[in-house]
């Protein structure tokens, strides 16, 4: 999957970013329960799967790993704790703000992490990031075997590197 950008505000953003010479930001939790990777999978209704880790763009004042924390209560309506980082990635976006192209260039953070406080069962995050008339989100857990099956642009269309250490860590905690 293209990694692709739709919503105003968040091309409004990367925009005065660029402008400033400075990255798009991004952080992403990789969790593990119970030897699984929990994912959020969104299901279009073409058919198409994609599976999401939660996270999303630094804001003002937030550090890397305070991203994280918000993002997964948000995403996940539970607390995590940071384990260890485990890898960045660096990719750039083409957009348009006002007329103009521009090309935002993105590092996404890659952070191991457990759940605090999680309970299965439990609805998607707060507000209405997951709420679409084009797929519906679902939380998942998926074995080392069902992450095997995926290509690494399944997963947040994740960089090869990344998937490949996120491989690994799974294999070395069976």
């Amino acid at each position: 999957m293209a990694r692709r950008e739709t919503n105003p505000a968040k091309i409004e953003k990367s925009y005065y970013i660029t402008k400033a010479r400075k990255f798009f930001r991004k952080a992403r939790a990789i969790v593990i329960k119970d030897g699984k990777l929990l994912l959020i999978k969104m299901l279009f209704n073409d058919g198409r799967v994609h599976y999401l880790l939660p996270g999303g763009g630094v804001e003002d004042g937030e550090t890397i790993k305070d991203t994280i924390l918000r993002e997964t209560l948000e995403e996940y309506n539970a607390a995590v704790k940071i384990l260890k980082y485990l890898d960045k990635q660096y990719y750039n976006i083409d957009l348009e703000f006002n007329g103009e192209k521009f090309v935002s260039h993105r590092v996404e953070y890659y952070y191991l992490c457990e759940f605090e406080n999680f309970v299965d069962g439990i609805e998607m995050g707060v507000g209405n990031e997951f709420v679409s008339n084009e797929k519906t989100y679902s939380k998942v857990k998926l074995s080392l075997d069902e992450v095997l099956k995926l290509r690494a642009k399944d997963i947040n269309s994740m960089s090869e590197k990344t998937y490949d250490k996120l491989v690994d860590y799974l294999k070395s905690i069976q």
